[in-house]
């Protein structure tokens, strides 16, 4: 939840943290608070941690209906071990990169609040700013072929994304809306590529030839899953709503790799 406290004093914090602890992830949360403030001045209604503010649907949702969410929230993550911070710094390493290194201001990515990552299981929707098409993206370290020739998770593909707490961009700014369906895409980066990125984001600076590399291959990697979900016919009973939202984004990667 966002806080009342100023953003000076806040990144102050922060840096006592980083102090402490030092981990990249740690490290990294001054530059999602960055982030985060410039989307809000946008109209992006986000936390401290570049996630969207389940808050700010007040009116769309009863209040009750809020809070009985983030009692679910609350309650699922006492059942998570500790551990795992190689799969949250990929999630927060995905969305500054997408922001801050690659795609040349094309695209906008937030992270989903944590009711829609921990129970849709979708950490991230990206917007392309040109056309306002909405995105959903989980990520995965696994071999991407291997994955999408996998019946089950082309089972969970046809189904498409929901997020409870989802925005639109529009061109009189941002809107709040669900999204019972929207195609879903798969990021692949390695554990190397993720610490490798981090540190690229701390240092700042021009963007590395690595960064472009990791760039390129993403965008063939997202216009593959286009094709192969929206062209092909060889996946059977595919809904047309969704196979159609893959044909549609091809339009998008494709003007990436321009």
């Amino acid at each position: 939840m966002a806080t009342t406290e100023s953003f000076p004093k806040r990144r102050e914090k922060e840096g006592a943290s980083r102090e402490i602890r030092g981990s990249k992830l740690e490290q990294l949360m001054p530059l999602l608070e960055d982030e985060a403030e410039k989307l809000r001045t946008r109209g992006f209604p986000l936390t401290d941690d570049l996630r969207i503010d389940p808050l700010a649907f007040k009116g769309t949702y009863t209040v009750d209906d809020i809070q009985r969410d983030a009692r679910r929230v609350y309650e699922r993550e006492g059942q998570f071990k500790k551990g795992g911070d190689i799969g949250k710094l990929l999630e927060v390493v995905k969305t500054l990169a997408f922001n801050r290194l690659w795609f040349r201001g094309k695209f906008v990515a937030v992270r989903t609040a944590r009711y829609d990552d921990i129970f849709n299981n979708i950490d991230e929707i990206i917007f392309d700013v040109e056309t306002h098409t909405p995105l959903a993206v989980v990520d995965t370290t696994t071999d991407l072929e291997s994955k999408l020739g996998d019946p089950e998770f082309l089972e969970k593909l046809k189904k498409g994304g929901a997020i409870k707490y989802g925005l639109g961009l529009e061109a009189n700014g941002v809107s709040k809306k669900n999204y019972p369906k929207l195609p879903i895409f798969i990021v692949s980066l390695r554990a190397d590529d993720v610490r490798s990125l981090a540190d690229e984001l701390l240092k700042g600076g021009p963007i590395t030839e690595t960064s472009v590399l990791l760039e390129r291959v993403i965008v063939q990697e997202l216009r593959m899953q286009s094709d192969k979900l929206g062209m092909h016919n060889n996946i059977p009973k595919f809904p047309g709503n969704i196979r159609q939202g893959y044909i549609e984004s091809q339009t998008v990667f494709d003007h990436l790799a321009a």
